[in-house]
């Protein structure tokens, strides 16, 4: 997970909710504002998307900080606000329950742990093994089963599988201070990606796990 920064919501969006008597409904402008806001990846397991999980089904899904349900049983208007919503995967690896994650195992759970947040974002921690963790016990509990369910087999997989790519690569260079900083510069930035016959600006999946060994690497005192 990173620190997200909103941007202003997309004007057609604006024009929508303030339509009298409009019920929540993700417009394409919303989707397309969302994806380039978080750079393609998903605002909570940073898997790329839009990604099916399998032939004919989503692509992505929108996620509500403060849940519809709430919104519906207050009769206030939270699942329109911009400043609400954040965009993730499907979350629905092979269809099995074990491997549900981000919105999908969220579901219609209040959880505390928001990635608008910097202060919580800051709390975040990886292994070598890819699991993620946070130094707040509460925070720590909502990452798993209890809420995202981010250390599932599947995403612990591919987080491991990404770092050892990149410590492969710096074996293969050399771990030296310019070459870790070099590395770190290109995982902390957007790339360009082609996305609907388009030029956008993404950031590679998993890329704050990579940025946080990296910077671990170089904090510890034994690069040349």
């Amino acid at each position: 997970m990173r620190k997200i920064d909103k941007g202003p919501e997309p004007q057609e969006w604006k024009a929508y909710r303030e339509t009298p008597g409009v019920r929540y409904k993700p417009i394409p402008s919303l989707v397309d504002a969302l994806l380039e806001e978080q750079g393609f990846i998903c605002a909570y397991c940073e898997r790329s998307i839009p990604h099916q999980d399998a032939p004919g089904e989503e692509d992505h899904r929108i996620d509500h900080l403060s849940t519809q349900m709430k919104a519906r049983q207050t009769g206030d208007d939270s699942d329109l606000d911009y400043e609400n919503m954040v965009i993730c995967c499907p979350g629905n690896i092979a269809n099995n329950k074990k491997f549900y994650h981000c919105d999908k195992a969220k579901g219609s759970k209040p959880l505390t742990i928001s990635p608008l947040n910097a202060g919580m974002m800051g709390t975040i921690r990886f292994t070598v093994s890819g699991r993620i963790k946070s130094t707040d016990p509460k925070l720590d509990k909502e990452l798993n089963e209890n809420g995202l369910n981010l250390n599932n087999d599947f995403l612990l997989q591919h987080r491991q599988e990404a770092w050892l790519t990149v410590a492969g690569k710096l074996s293969e260079m050399g771990w030296t201070k310019k070459h870790v900083t070099d590395v770190l510069s290109i995982w902390e930035n957007k790339h360009t990606i082609k996305s609907k016959d388009e030029d956008h600006l993404a950031y590679y999946p998993f890329c704050s796990m990579i940025c946080f060994m990296l910077r671990k690497k170089l904090a510890n005192g034994t690069l040349k």
